[in-house]
């Protein structure tokens, strides 16, 4: 779910991670594997084997699923959403200050207006091959750890969304893998370099401003969930695929409560 949450537009696989009650875990799995290497192991070998397969394999299925049922798709991922944001909101409501409020509004706004500002910028890929595809790497690892933010809607505002798709192609026709080896293997080495460090970023402010970074996980990720909405909202009709619909939103959230 995580893996087809990344490769969905506008939808952030952490904060899908967040819903299952995985992202803490992970975060601390990835900065600190040396101290339990044996649980870190395995929890990121069996969940990074999921997204991983998803990603690769499941791209073909997202398509299919927003091509002809967009809205009941997207439903069902807004609803896993709302499941998620319900224990954050236990997390923080007992410490909402005024002060920290504000300051995560502010970031939030500073998101948006970055996010409106960045357009597709083909300075990228006048760059050695080696470094745009260790570039990719590192935002792609970057926008799958920080909630809230869809990597690929990141990289479409990039123009990167197609070499990003040629890395997972490469994963599925063998003939491809031997003469794409050389971008595999920097686009791999820019997400092992960017998951590590943001994930360190992530458990340091875990580890000294807790209920902060909770309300700032809490805003993006309702910030999310809005922007989805705001997009349904003109897309919506009352149309048979309304009961559907409702119950994906349910179905989406029950399975993110069951997961808690």
């Amino acid at each position: 779910m995580i893996g087809l949450a990344k490769i969905t537009p506008g939808v952030s696989g952490s904060v899908l991670a967040l819903s299952f009650g995985l992202y803490d875990r992970g975060i601390e799995a990835i900065s600190c594997f040396f101290r339990d290497i044996k649980s870190h192991f395995k929890f990121l070998l069996f969940t990074g084997s999921g997204i991983f397969c998803a990603i690769v394999f499941g791209s073909q299925i997202i398509s299919f699923l927003l091509q002809y049922y967009y809205i009941p798709t997207m439903f069902f991922f807004i609803g896993t959403i709302v499941g998620g944001i319900k224990p954050v909101w236990k997390q923080i409501k007992i410490d909402l200050s005024i002060k920290n409020i504000t300051f995560m509004i502010v970031i939030v706004i500073i998101i948006l207006v970055l996010s409106r500002c960045i357009t597709p910028n083909v300075s990228f890929l006048q760059l050695p091959s080696f470094v745009l595809y260790m570039l990719v790497g590192i935002i792609d690892a970057a926008t799958m750890i920080i909630p809230g933010i869809s990597g690929t809607a990141i990289m479409m505002s990039l123009g990167l969304y197609p070499i990003l798709l040629s890395c997972f192609s490469s994963f599925i026709h063998w003939s491809l893998i031997y003469s794409n080896l050389p971008k595999l293997v920097f686009y791999i080495l820019g997400l092992m370099i960017g998951s590590f460090i943001v994930s360190l970023i992530m458990n340091y402010l875990f580890s000294h401003y807790r209920k902060t970074t909770y309300i700032g996980i809490f805003f993006l990720s309702l910030l999310s969930m809005l922007m989805l909405v705001k997009d349904l909202v003109f897309a919506f009709s009352w149309q048979p695929i309304f009961l559907l619909s409702i119950t994906l939103f349910f179905l989406g959230y029950k399975m993110s409560r069951y997961f808690e």
